[in-house]
């Protein structure tokens, strides 16, 4: 029921987080860097965006502590191919380029309308699209033309873990819901699981809290599936589960995230 803190994404590419906290204190704002997430900065409290040092020049972008998280998992090495699944509006998308320089990087929604945010925050970024691929399609029945070395699937899901910055969620998502979810989680997963490369990752994302969506869905994936294994998170944040890691809610920390990361064996 609390209001969420703000939390930015500090481009690298143009200043480091404590040089951008430099800028950020010159404008007389305050920010605190996250403890686990190297270009996390909460605000002391929420400002417009067009207040913020270089918004404009593409410093800094608003997003979630808790979806930086996925950047940790990424190694790419060069000449990798990378699928970011579901998307727009490109938050992941435009930290992978930030921080990397992968041989492709697909971007694939079924929105048309959203993945126009893509390109503009990329374009407003600063951030070189010309190994980037922009594609509309049902992840349900989408093929790649040669199998990709790492999967962001970050899944539709019931949104439980951003009820505070959505709350008509409570209204609006049914009990019902939340079956017919699941299933979609593991068509998608089913389709995209051929598209890997063998010794490939992919990386199973939700913002959602809920086991059925989570430690469930991943349970189930791996009973049905022997060539995947589980690749252990060690980190300090989050719960462990049975298979993956949680994290839930708190008023100065981001939004209810679960994180399972997988390998593709021969």
């Amino acid at each position: 029921n609390l209001r969420p803190p703000m939390w930015l994404r500090v481009n690298r590419n143009h200043h480091s987080r404590d040089a951008w906290l430099a800028l950020l204190a010159e404008s007389g704002m305050e920010g605190f860097s996250h403890p686990d997430y190297p270009d996390a900065v909460r605000m002391a409290s929420a400002v417009p965006v067009s207040a913020l040092p270089g918004f404009d020049e593409g410093w800094v972008t608003v997003q979630d502590a808790s979806a930086q998280g996925c950047i940790s998992f990424l190694e790419p090495q060069n000449g990798e191919r990378i699928l970011d699944l579901c998307a727009a509006p490109g938050g992941k998308a435009a930290h992978i380029l930030e921080r990397f320089n992968p041989k492709k990087l697909i971007a694939l929604d079924h929105d048309a309308k959203r993945l126009l945010r893509v390109s503009e925050n990329l374009e407003r970024l600063v951030l070189d699209q010309h190994n980037v691929e922009i594609v509309t399609a049902d992840a349900t029945t989408w093929q790649a033309k040669e199998a990709v070395d790492c999967i962001v699937l970050d899944a539709p899901c019931s949104a439980t873990g951003v009820i505070r910055r959505h709350p008509d969620i409570r209204l609006l998502r049914q009990s019902t819901d939340i079956a017919q979810t699941v299933a979609l989680q593991q068509q998608i997963l089913q389709q995209m699981w051929q598209q890997l490369k063998v010794g490939g990752t992919l990386l199973y994302i939700t913002c959602s809290i809920l086991k059925a969506e989570n430690e469930q869905q991943m349970a189930a994936f791996f009973a049905e599936h022997a060539d995947a294994e589980e690749i252990k998170i060690e980190a300090n944040w989050g719960i462990e589960q049975t298979y993956g890691r949680q994290l839930l809610p708190t008023a100065q920390s981001g939004d209810g995230f679960y994180y399972c990361q997988i390998k593709k064996l021969g």
